[in-house]
């Protein structure tokens, strides 16, 4: 069960119990626990590290704490603006939901809807909300992580930190625009926004980078972490896939590149083996097993009427690192030019490199990079404190993007 003390007074009562025990007696312990080497999870990490990944693991929106009562800290509502947010509304593009996507909506009963997205200024950069491209000008286009139920792009969100240091990485990129896709939600809540709902809230904003801002496709990199590259795969795919129907009331070219940080690119059940990553990386990384709780939720509610496991074993879009027998025959044929990274010590770790294996068997290991962060846990480009792991990832991203 999830979301089981989510209503007051149980999640106020949880919490009043929760939060002196985790300060005074739990953290303390860990402290401790974590000075010898010998009881960290790899030998590399500073003890402190430990730590932060096991409050991550307890408190952080998919962690063991919200996965009882709901996420701890709302998140900010789609109307919500400053004057330092650069925020905008996304139109659908109804015209462009063609095909599998079309009839896998039906069938989910998703409608296409508007939805805000953020702007992100490299440093020392102020560009206008709703500026034109200029000729030249490259464009990250973001999709934020967080199972599909949890996390935000706006700028006052944790990805403020991750999404500007991306945005530093490119010579030539002046801004980054995130997009903020609807979120599926169920029980205890309404359900809404199961597949393909993100993915037309984000060919939307990829729409809206070209049509209405002038942004050539060749000059923008499509980039997401863990869910969010989940969605950015389902994005190139789906544009492929439009360059070859019919019906495609005119083309919308692929983007030059696709950078996928630790994917969440299985949301089926074919790694989950007794000695696969996501047992033996489980004491190494901050995400909660994916057979049970919050993800497994987060997974049945987001596949919803298309069938779970069946559809994340067997469906493209939503598992392109499958290693189900169904998914042997797929294709990243057309797909621009990929950088894939990958923490050692994640559980996804089979997953991802299941992905690479796949896409550098069709495309080659020039048009396919890969970078592994030594010994560490998912999203680790998320974390500030992994700066010695981290740093050298990104001066890659950026050598990476330059070269496109």
């Amino acid at each position: 069960m999830v979301y089981e003390l989510k209503r007051q007074p149980f999640r106020a009562l949880a919490l009043a119990l929760t939060v002196p025990v985790t300060a005074f007696v739990v953290v303390p312990f860990w402290c401790i626990w974590y000075i010898p080497s010998f009881n960290r999870p790899r030998k590399t990490w500073r003890w402190w590290q430990c730590v932060e990944l096991c409050l991550i693991r307890n408190f952080a929106d998919l962690g063991r704490v919200p996965e009882k009562l709901g996420p701890l800290i709302a998140g900010p509502t789609a109307a919500a603006k400053d004057p330092k947010t650069k925020s905008v509304w996304v139109d659908p593009v109804p015209k462009f939901i063609l095909g599998n996507i079309k009839k896998y909506a039906e069938i989910n009963k998703v409608e296409p809807a508007r939805i805000p997205g953020y702007w992100y200024d490299r440093k020392g950069h102020s560009v206008p909300v709703g500026e034109k491209a200029q000729a030249n000008e490259k464009v990250l286009y973001y999709c934020h992580g967080g199972g599909y139920v949890a996390l935000t792009a706006h700028p006052s969100g944790i990805y403020n930190y991750m999404i500007n240091r991306l945005t530093q990485c490119h010579s030539d990129v002046e801004r980054t625009f995130a997009i903020e896709y609807r979120l599926t939600t169920g029980p205890p809540d309404a359900t809404s926004a199961a597949f393909p709902a993100a993915l037309m809230d984000a060919l939307a904003g990829y729409v809206y980078l070209i049509k209405e801002l002038g942004f050539k496709p060749e000059n923008i990199i499509v980039g997401g972490d863990s869910a969010g590259a989940n969605l950015a795969l389902a994005l190139v795919r789906y544009l492929v896939e439009l360059g070859r129907t019919p019906e495609t009331p005119e083309p919308i070219p692929i983007p030059s590149g696709l950078l996928l940080i630790s994917p969440w690119c299985d949301l089926g059940t074919s790694h989950e083996t007794p000695t696969g990553s996501y047992k033996a990386n489980a004491p190494s990384d901050y995400l909660l097993p994916s057979d049970s709780g919050l993800l497994l939720h987060a997974r049945k509610l987001f596949i919803k009427d298309l069938g779970f496991p069946f559809a994340g074993d067997s469906n493209p879009y939503i598992s392109s690192g499958s290693a189900h027998p169904e998914m042997s025959g797929i294709s990243f044929k057309e797909f621009p030019k990929t950088l894939i990274t990958c923490g050692g010590g994640e559980t996804l770790y089979d997953m991802i490199y299941t992905l690479k294996n796949k896409m550098v068997g069709e495309l080659g290991a020039e048009w396919v990079k890969f970078v592994e962060g030594k010994d560490a846990p998912h999203d680790f480009l998320l974390l500030q404190s992994w700066d010695v792991v981290s740093d050298p990832v990104y001066e890659v991203i950026g050598e990476w993007m330059e070269a496109l």
